[in-house]
């Protein structure tokens, strides 16, 4: 899937692991700190209907999952640095469960999709990402997803434990998971 081409709003005051990644970042007292990309919709994308398809939404929502958390291969310097910068190079992200409620559709515009991610749940080796998909910021959420991230050892093919650093960068994006009905 084509990247993107995103706006770099981005909060300075972040840390250098989340501030690396295109996007935005937002927190307040009101909420949990966010993390913000634009996605554009291509006409590929969409289906016979005319909406974008249900498995280009999931990418979409993949897509923005590696900026925030970081994306290299095991074993070399990261392509992207994200949340999971602090991590030994010989660890890796394997996905081990999502859960997607579509509410509504999406369509082709000229405006990018809003996609906001948050942690919703940190473990021992595993954690939570929450996913909010619009048609644009001021639109009703089309999409709600959390996806179940395992950090993995490639080494030994086992979960790691999260380290304190990786655990602090996880932690400052922690929120209330989504509902879903």
């Amino acid at each position: 899937m084509d990247p993107a081409p995103g706006d770099s709003r981005h909060d300075p005051a972040v840390g250098s692991a989340a501030g690396s990644a295109v996007g935005s970042t937002v927190g307040s007292a009101q909420g949990p700190r966010t993390f913000s990309w634009d996605f554009q919709v291509r006409f590929i994308d969409l289906n016979a209907s005319g909406h974008l398809d249900n498995l280009q939404i999931l990418r979409a929502v993949d897509e923005a999952r590696h900026r925030l958390l970081g994306v290299g291969e095991p074993g070399a310097a990261p392509l992207l640095v994200g949340l999971l910068a602090d991590a030994p190079a010989h660890v890796a992200t394997l996905v081990a469960a999502q859960r997607v409620e579509y509410r509504r559709e999406l369509w082709f515009a000229a405006a990018p999709l809003d996609i906001t991610l948050w942690v919703c749940r940190v473990g021992g080796s595993s954690f939570d990402v929450a996913t909010e998909v619009r048609q644009s910021p001021a639109e009703p959420i089309a999409a709600v997803a959390v996806t179940t991230v395992v950090v993995v050892d490639t080494t030994i093919g086992s979960p790691w434990p999260l380290s304190a650093p990786v655990r602090a960068a996880l932690t400052a994006y922690l929120g209330p998971a989504p509902t879903l009905r």
